[in-house]
């Protein structure tokens, strides 16, 4: 009797030990999923770039591809202009066109279907903006002086951005600028900033002032870069006469005058306006081997005579601003009192 219990507790277990084994087999059964990956399209690392990179209204610009993930070389690529087909085939990675008038969008799209069929788009707008750059150095020139005031060392130089869209001569408030000094320091950027102001350099040395404008929320950008130099500052004598006023048209190298005193006009051109106008300007004159103390006008020179027989002063002047050293003009003339009857 032991022994038949005990035969059949053992099938118990047995039966037991079997639908245990059985369990994980049909669990796996009911959730076994395909694992295999469906096909999608690569990480779209693919640059587009254009040479320009801000080209201007009626000009050449080549679109190139290029991808370090993506082989362009293998790939059929097409490219669309305004939605209309116009080139297409195996690695055609860059494409050339023209740019439109002021204003005007031209809608760059490319199609590229690698050899594992993956289908990748790209998109660039074309829309060219003409901008003009004028400056203004803020130096001395006389009134009525026909031409440019140029900057000098450490002088003010404004720069002032006209940037045109839809082929007229926009609102500047209506755009973002972006101002560079020589291609890497910041000078000014913000909206609406058309203007910013900038110093010169050292004499028969230029500066480079670049502007990107662009019109916000839209890809329509312009740039402009010119590159101004400095000159030495100018001293220049002309003879003041009561009749004829300052004598402009000529400089004086030299006079001759039978009258009891000489005056002269002294136009210190390309010194800082801001200096000149604050009085910080240092002068030093001499008549002859004598230091002469500068009246109040320090422009105007009274050169007396001192003996009724004939008699030659030289006259020699040199000014120099010290908030910028280096400013700084000299000149000499010479004056010859012929003898009074």
């Amino acid at each position: 009797m032991l022994a038949y219990y005990r035969r059949t507790l053992q099938q118990i277990i047995t039966g037991v030990l079997f639908l245990f084994a059985l369990a994980p087999l049909s669990v796996f059964a009911a959730t076994t999923v395909d694992l295999t990956p469906a096909k999608t399209a690569s990480f779209n690392l693919i640059s587009i770039k254009t040479v320009p990179s801000t080209p201007g209204p009626n000009e050449p610009v080549t679109i190139t591809l290029k991808s370090f993930s993506t082989d362009l070389s293998s790939s059929k690529i097409t490219w669309y202009i305004n939605k209309n087909l116009t080139k297409e085939g195996i690695g055609e990675t860059t494409f050339i066109t023209n740019t439109g008038n002021t204003g005007e969008s031209i809608d760059i799209d490319v199609v590229i279907l690698t050899n594992q069929g993956e289908e990748i788009k790209k998109h660039i707008t074309l829309a060219p903006m003409e901008v003009d750059v004028l400056w203004e150095a803020q130096t001395y020139t006389p009134p009525f002086y026909k031409g440019k005031a140029l900057p000098s060392y450490q002088s003010i130089v404004k720069m002032s951005a006209i940037p045109r869209h839809n082929a007229t001569s926009s609102n500047p408030l209506a755009f973002a600028y972006k101002w560079t000094l020589d291609r890497t320091s910041g000078a000014g950027e913000g909206f609406g900033k058309s203007s910013t102001l900038v110093r010169a350099t050292w004499p028969d040395s230029a500066i480079n002032v670049g502007v990107e404008v662009s019109v916000p929320g839209t890809e329509v950008v312009g740039t402009k870069e010119i590159s101004i130099s400095s000159v030495d500052p100018i001293l220049n004598f002309y003879q003041n006469t009561p009749l004829l006023g300052t004598r402009f048209d000529h400089t004086m190298l030299g006079a001759n005058t039978p009258s009891g005193q000489l005056n002269l006009r002294v136009v210190p051109y390309f010194f800082s306006t801001d200096n000149l106008k604050n009085n910080e300007l240092v002068y030093e004159l001499k008549i002859g081997n004598a230091t002469t103390p500068i009246g109040l006008n320090p422009m105007n020179i009274t050169v007396p005579r001192m003996s009724p027989s004939g008699e030659t002063k030289t006259i020699s002047l040199h000014i120099q601003n010290p908030k910028h050293i280096i400013q700084e003009a000299a000149a000499t003339t010479q004056v010859t009192f012929t003898p009074q009857q």
